[in-house]
C-alpha cells in the first residue's frame, strides 16, 4: 500500500472537532500522518488502499469535501494515476471544471490549470454545471481531484422529525462524529439511550449496536426509531457486565430525562463498571458537569475534549476518554 495525500475541507462550525473527528477515523484504519492545516483545510498522508480510504471518508460528519491531491511539480502525471485509482471518469470524452480554494481569487490560475489539464488529456472539454471531474488548486502549490462531497441530509433526522421524537435528542451529525472520535469498528454502546439517537447513526454507518436504557418508555421509543427490537435493553446501565468495543453516549439530564438515583452516583457508578468493560468512552454533557475528575478516579484519561453551543442556556461538552493503561 502506498501513501496517498488527502484533503479535507471541514465545516467552520467546529474546526477542531471535524479535524480530530477525522484524524481519530483515519487512525482506526491506517497508517496517518498530519502534513498541512491551514484555515479549514487540512492534508493527511494515508497509507491505504484508495476504496477503503474512500470508505472512511465518507463517514465523516464534520468534513465537507475530500481531495487527494499532489504537491508535485508534475502534478498532472499524478491526478492521471488518481484519477484510475480512485476509479473517477477521465479521458478526452469527460468533462471537467476548475475550482480554487482557500481564498484564491485569481482567473489567470484557473486558465492555467484548465489548459494543463486539457494539454494533459486528463479530461476533454470544460463544463461549468455538471463535470466528470473537479479539479482543485490549493495554496502552497497543492492541485487534486474531489473524490466525495458530503450531502447527508442531517436535518432530516433531527430529533424533533424522528417516527418517535425526544425533547433530550442529540443532534444527528455531532452524534455520528461521537461515533468517529470513538474509533469505532465494529460496535457501539449507548448505556443511556434514549430514543436511541446515536445508535440511528450507528447503524446507519453500518455498525453493530448495544442500546440500553432504564426506562421502558425510552426503549419503546428508540425500537420504532430504529425500526427494530434487536439489542435494546431496558436495564440499569450500571448492571451491564459485557465487554464491547467502545461506548459513545450523551448522560441523562435535565427535567426530560429519568435518573435511577442521584446524577453524580450515576456518572461516578458509570466510569468505574465501565473500566472493565471498555477501553474507549466518548460522552456527551453540559459544561457544567466536571467529568474529567470523576474519571480520572477511575481510571480512565482524557484525550480530547470539545465545546459545542446548542442555544443560549445550554452548551455541550464532548469528552473523549481512554482507559489507563
Amino acid at each position: 500500500m502506498k501513501p496517498y495525500l488527502i484533503g479535507l475541507l471541514f465545516s467552520k462550525y467546529n474546526l477542531e472537532l471535524g479535524k480530530t473527528e477525522a484524524l481519530l477515523c483515519f487512525k482506526t484504519y491506517f497508517e496517518v500522518e498530519e502534513i498541512l492545516f491551514v484555515d479549514n483545510f487540512c492534508v493527511f498522508s494515508v497509507k491505504g488502499v484508495p476504496g477503503d480510504i474512500l470508505n472512511c471518508v465518507k463517514r465523516l460528519a464534520f468534513t465537507k469535501e475530500a481531495f487527494v491531491v499532489s504537491k508535485n511539480v508534475e502534478w498532472s502525471v499524478d491526478l492521471i494515476s488518481f484519477v484510475n485509482d480512485f476509479n473517477l471518469k477521465h479521458g478526452v470524452d469527460s468533462c471537467f471544471k476548475v475550482e480554487l480554494f482557500l481564498k484564491q481569487k485569481n482567473i489567470d490560475l484557473i486558465n492555467t490549470v484548465a489548459n494543463v489539464v486539457l494539454e494533459s488529456g486528463l479530461s476533454g472539454k470544460i463544463c461549468l454545471s455538471k463535470p466528470d471531474l473537479v479539479v482543485c488548486s490549493f495554496i502552497h502549490e497543492f492541485y487534486g481531484l474531489s473524490i466525495w462531497v458530503n450531502k447527508d441530509p442531517y436535518r432530516l433526522r433531527r430529533p424533533h422529525l424522528k417516527v418517535k421524537p425526544h425533547p433530550s435528542g442529540i443532534d444527528p451529525r455531532l452524534a455520528k462524529a461521537m461515533i468517529n472520535l470513538a474509533s469505532a469498528k465494529k460496535e457501539v454502546m449507548d448505556p443511556f439511550c434514549g430514543a436511541g439517537g446515536i445508535l440511528e447513526e450507528v447503524k446507519l454507518l453500518g455498525l453493530n449496536y448495544v442500546g440500553v436504557d432504564v426506562s421502558w418508555k425510552m426503549i419503546n421509543l428508540a425500537r420504532a426509531n430504529l425500526n427494530s427490537k434487536d439489542n435494546l435493553f431496558c436495564m440499569n446501565a450500571l448492571s451491564w457486565d459485557k465487554e464491547v468495543e467502545c461506548v459513545v453516549t450523551d448522560l441523562p439530564y435535565g427535567k426530560n430525562s429519568k435518573l435511577d438515583g442521584s446524577l453524580d452516583s450515576l456518572i461516578s457508578g458509570f466510569f468505574d463498571v465501565f473500566n472493565s468493560l471498555t477501553s474507549r468512552i466518548v460522552v456527551c454533557a453540559p459544561n457544567t458537569y466536571d467529568l474529567e475528575s470523576v474519571a480520572f478516579n477511575h481510571g480512565w484519561s482524557l484525550l480530547f475534549k470539545f465545546e459545542v453551543y446548542v442555544h443560549g442556556s445550554l452548551t455541550r461538552r464532548i469528552h473523549v476518554f481512554e482507559l489507563n493503561k
